[in-house]
């Protein structure tokens, strides 16, 4: 086989590779010229000096080596490329196609700068000789800064001959990214929309402005409480030197004096030392969450003895704790950012809303697409009759056809791809 060229034909940036007689009878050709596949740079047979020529037009698309330049791929990057790899396999193995025809080579992978989608470049001959190096460069383009990044992508690397690295990797990075959605302050999808929002309010201008923070005046705080006191005191001798007052009002004055003295330290100390109010509020709020929560624990913890009382009487001296529930989920993956919580079953899925419990606004999402319910062979999904179909695993489903969900199913409903978790 010869090399691969990189050529233009009619004005178009193209690859071009010469194709025996032999390979033209091959089964791995003529399934790949007769079906093209999503995620594949597709291929035309052409003829030039009486050779035959298997043909890729990449005028549209970018290599990657093109694409990122140094120190460029984070977790979101990088997980999207390496699942665009393994998803492209899965598509082969629909076709009993060998996956060793791809080629992993950051020359030879595109992105599609408008979608931002991978496409593959495929040789169904029998003599490949083009080296992958796919591994090699990502160590050199990922993000240093992240160091779990990082420690991933070189522990998959001492295995970079081994034909299934990527799904290794690709497993790797859902760990990673399951983690990270764990301890993180606010679920992926409100940071996504929060993002969006401070992106379109900065474009259209109306983007609101920090509050401005205004400085502590110690001084003046201490001049008007001095101020407060003096004329408060004289204001009580006053009192005091004018009425002869009985031993209950005296007590009266003494309490309207400590609340006036109070609301006024208050005002003053708000006002002119707002950083000071707040850690005093913040004291104060500390103080009663403490106590709540000191509650709470004491009646979580009469319930649990009372649990594990109830439970010793009927087991003997042995305390049965039951394990909490797995999260059920199915995480988007690539540019997919829909997660879909699977804790509240049954639920169906579609873009009619009203019809259906989870609304995803996708054109390539049904009205009613599938359905996920419990069963006795645990969560089931099934296909609704939907145009373009529920994939598991790379299987489409049979219309109304259900089966069950495991840990780490890969889920397609349309083009939108999911992880079972």
């Amino acid at each position: 086989m010869d090399e691969i060229m990189h050529c233009r034909i009619m004005g178009k940036n193209c690859l071009k590779v010469s194709v025996s007689n032999e390979d033209r009878k091959n089964y791995i050709y003529k399934m790949w010229i007769n079906n093209p596949m999503e995620g594949f740079v597709k291929g035309n047979e052409r003829i030039e000096d009486g050779i035959n020529y298997l043909v890729y037009y990449v005028d549209t698309l970018k290599p990657i080596n093109a694409v990122y330049k140094e120190g460029m791929l984070n977790l979101e990057e990088l997980s999207h490329l390496i699942f665009s790899v393994c998803k492209t396999r899965e598509r082969l193995r629909k076709y009993m196609l060998p996956g060793l025809h791809i080629i992993l080579s950051e020359k030879y992978i595109y992105k599609d700068l408008d979608s931002s989608d991978f496409s593959f470049v495929y040789l169904p001959l029998q003599d490949v000789h083009i080296e992958n190096t796919l591994a090699d460069y990502l160590i050199g383009m990922v993000d240093y800064d992240d160091e779990e990044l990082v420690e991933a992508i070189y522990d998959v690397y001492t295995m970079k001959d081994d034909e299934g690295w990527p799904e290794v990797l690709r497993q790797r990075l859902i760990n990673l990214r399951e983690q990270r959605r764990i301890f993180s302050v606010e679920p992926t999808d409100n940071v996504s929309m929060d993002r969006t929002f401070m992106a379109e309010s900065k474009r259209d201008g109306n983007l609101e402005k920090p509050k401005e923070v205004k400085p502590d005046r110690v001084k003046d705080a201490l001049c008007y409480g001095g101020i407060y006191l003096v004329v408060t005191s004289v204001a009580v001798y006053s009192i005091i030197e004018e009425f002869l007052l009985e031993n209950y009002e005296v007590i009266l004055l003494g309490v309207g004096v400590v609340a006036m003295s109070l609301l006024a330290a208050t005002i003053i100390t708000r006002v002119l030392t707002p950083s000071i109010y707040e850690r005093i509020m913040e004291v104060i709020g500390t103080k009663n969450k403490r106590k709540e929560k000191k509650s709470e624990e004491t009646d979580f913890g009469n319930t649990l003895l009372e649990e594990i009382i109830t439970k010793e009487a009927d087991y003997g001296k042995t305390v049965y704790i039951e394990a909490p529930k797995p999260k059920n989920m199915l995480y988007g993956q690539g540019d997919n950012h829909f997660n879909i919580d699977l804790n509240s079953l049954p639920i169906t899925i579609g873009r009619m809303e009203g019809n259906a419990d989870i609304v995803i606004n996708n054109k390539s999402i049904s009205k009613l697409h599938a359905k996920i319910y419990a069963g006795d062979e645990g969560i089931l999904i099934e296909d609704l009759y939907s145009t373009n179909g529920t994939i598991k695993n790379g299987i489409r489903l049979a219309p109304g056809e259900a089966v069950p969900l495991n840990l780490k199913d890969d889920v397609t409903l349309g083009n939108l791809d999911f992880v079972f978790a």
